[in-house]
């Protein structure tokens, strides 16, 4: 989980989804189905959201794309671990 604003958070889980929450409206504001193994870590910034996954590649999501197909392609996919990312964080 992390939070992205003062009113939102993202969240990532078992079941292949990555989700940013409207804390102010308890809803959902995005969901993207990643079609990849379990997300282990995450971290986000207003338009990306970068995963860390169990099969220990990064992959980066485009939440400006208007449909959740497109959402759910990776824009940018990193492999440089043979196992399991434990932590990821954004460059400021």
């Amino acid at each position: 989980m992390k939070w992205t604003t003062n009113d939102s958070i993202v969240t990532g889980s078992n079941d292949h989804q990555i989700k940013v929450y409207d804390v102010t409206k308890l809803a959902v504001q995005e969901s993207v189905f990643t079609n990849h193994k379990t997300i282990t870590c995450l971290d986000s910034t207003s338009s990306y959201v970068f995963g860390g996954f169990e099969d220990g590649v990064v992959r980066v999501f485009d939440l400006r794309k208007s449909s959740s197909s497109a959402r759910s392609s990776a824009v940018q996919t990193y492999v440089a671990h043979d196992k399991w990312v434990s932590q990821i964080r954004t460059n400021p």
